[in-house]
């Protein structure tokens, strides 16, 4: 039996942010953030935001400012520590999610889809990779290496309905409580 990690956060509707500089948002481990480096300085070029917010662990802000100066001219990166706090803070302020990596890393075979569906719970619209994990989603999220990427971040208002499904679902089967039902339903399947 595979159990999944819950969502542990109260949901965002989509669509409650103010419309003017597009912001994204980006959280995880500091061992991400190479792919986010190498997103900023290439498919971001595409369509890119005003604002980055970048959350992370170990607050490593020389490398951050080094890959800066790959990044779309006129880029506003902040960073910050990652916390359950500053990551609902900095969605309510962002406008998409995105969740660059590399479905061929070998680190990435057994990912879970954690930061999607987190990212969804939190009302952002999200360019993600099409990680194996993420697959059972992928109606839900646009292919970071895709025009439908480009078109995502371009006008991320687009996405509210598809959103509104997708935390439909998430409810249902992704809290707390229903994960805790799985646990319930599993541990009773052996007495």
């Amino acid at each position: 039996h595979v159990i999944p990690e819950p969502v542990e956060i109260d949901f965002i509707s989509p669509g409650k942010r103010p419309k003017k500089e597009l912001t994204a948002l980006w959280f995880g481990h500091n061992s991400n953030l190479s792919y986010l480096f190498e997103f900023m300085s290439n498919r971001m070029h595409l369509a890119p935001p005003k604002n980055l917010i970048i959350l992370t662990n170990n607050f490593p802000k020389e490398l951050v400012q080094e890959a800066a100066k790959r990044a779309p001219k006129g880029l506003k990166i902040s960073l910050a520590p990652w916390s359950k706090k500053n990551m609902i803070e900095a969605a309510k302020i962002s406008h998409y999610a995105v969740i660059p990596s590399s479905k061929n890393d070998p680190r990435k075979s057994g990912v879970s889809p954690g930061r999607l569906l987190t990212s969804l719970a939190l009302g952002l619209p999200v360019a993600s990779e099409t990680l194996h994990s993420y697959m059972p989603f992928k109606k839900f999220f646009a292919d970071i290496n895709s025009n439908d990427a480009v078109n995502l971040m371009k006008d991320p208002f687009s996405y509210e309905n598809i959103i509104s499904s997708a935390q439909e679902i998430i409810k249902q089967k992704y809290t707390v409580n229903a994960i805790q039902n799985d646990w319930i339903r599993v541990v009773k399947s052996f007495l």
